[in-house]
């Protein structure tokens, strides 16, 4: 069930302030491409977990990998799919998107969502709640609520093959996720904040 749709301007706005945020650094491209082309071979594959505004994905594809890209938001689903339609065709047919997000078991998962700042949107309960004791977090206000289905690492893998690379940016669910994935790849990176270190040593 979805709670209010939000204000478009709202969601513009947050929008905006993810590829600011992702695209907006002087060199960052450059940089991106750099570390990721020391650790990335032709054909690769890597799953792209919490894609967001795509800046990752679209890297990787410029390093010649194959990427499965989730990301439940609807109006991040939709930025990914008009980034992706301004790509060469060979990058367009190495890619694969849905809107799906992880979890240590497969099912529907409540995602809170905040229009004004995307970023951190979430489906966990614990992240939301430990962040309010964080200053950094004073703006931040989880407005909206959806439900998306969830699939499991294990369940990706099965469908699209054993990944050299995962890439998780979940706001919280990394441990989750982490769980619900059998065997682990060459590479793999996660997102912690600095108030939830137990968290992070727990992957």
């Amino acid at each position: 069930m979805t709670s209010h749709p939000g204000s478009i301007l709202l969601r513009l706005r947050g929008i905006m302030r993810s590829l600011f945020m992702y695209y907006g650094g002087r060199g960052a491209r450059r940089r991106m491409d750099g570390f990721y082309g020391r650790l990335l071979r032709k054909d690769d594959l890597c799953f792209d977990i919490g894609a967001h505004a795509g800046n990752r994905t679209l890297c990787f594809l410029r390093l010649d990998a194959r990427v499965v890209a989730l990301e439940p938001q609807p109006d991040f689903q939709g930025l990914l799919r008009l980034l992706l339609r301004f790509r060469p065709a060979d990058e367009r047919a190495r890619v694969t998107l849905l809107a799906e997000a992880v979890g240590r078991e497969a099912g529907m998962l409540e995602l809170h969502i905040s229009q004004a700042t995307p970023t951190v949107t979430s489906g966990s309960r614990d992240f939301i709640e430990d962040t309010g004791a964080i200053a950094s977090f004073d703006i931040v206000d989880w407005d909206r609520r959806i439900e998306v289905p969830q699939v499991t690492l294990d369940a990706l893998v099965e469908r699209h093959g054993m990944p050299d690379f995962i890439k998780l940016d979940i706001e919280g669910m990394e441990l989750d996720a982490l769980l619900g994935l059998s065997r682990l790849p060459r590479l793999l990176s996660f997102e912690f904040l600095a108030g939830r270190v137990d968290n992070a040593l727990a992957c």
